[in-house]
């Protein structure tokens, strides 16, 4: 397919990911928001502070969705795989306090819209 594919959003959606995809390619794909820094790697970051993120031995990564308003403003988080629902929570309240996270820059590859965050 073509690689560039725009859609129309309500609110923007971010991916995190840092794994490489399933043919061994390193796919980057950036969001870029307005304003000034963020931190530079937000899934390793995160990674660290939930440990609940981390894939149990079953292999399950946990999957979630942010949306981010225009203003760049997160506005929900919502579980796309098996994340625990006080995991997501802790994860909310902490990204909610975080009001550089418009300006932050993801690195990861587009899974219909989705945010994947995996170790």
């Amino acid at each position: 397919g073509t690689m560039k594919r725009e859609k129309c959003h309500k609110g923007k959606q971010v991916i995190f990911q840092r794994q490489w995809d399933s043919s061994g390619h390193k796919v980057k794909y950036v969001e870029h928001y307005e304003s000034a820094k963020a931190p530079a790697d937000l899934s390793a970051q995160l990674l660290k502070r939930f440990p609940c993120l981390v894939p149990q031995r079953s292999g399950n990564s946990c999957a979630f969705r942010l949306i981010i308003n225009k203003h760049g403003q997160l506005e929900t988080i919502e579980a796309e795989g098996p994340c625990e629902p006080a995991c997501l929570k802790e994860i909310k309240t902490y990204l909610m306090q975080k009001s550089n996270f418009k300006a932050a820059r993801f690195e990861g590859r587009a899974v219909s819209g989705s945010i994947i965050l995996k170790p």
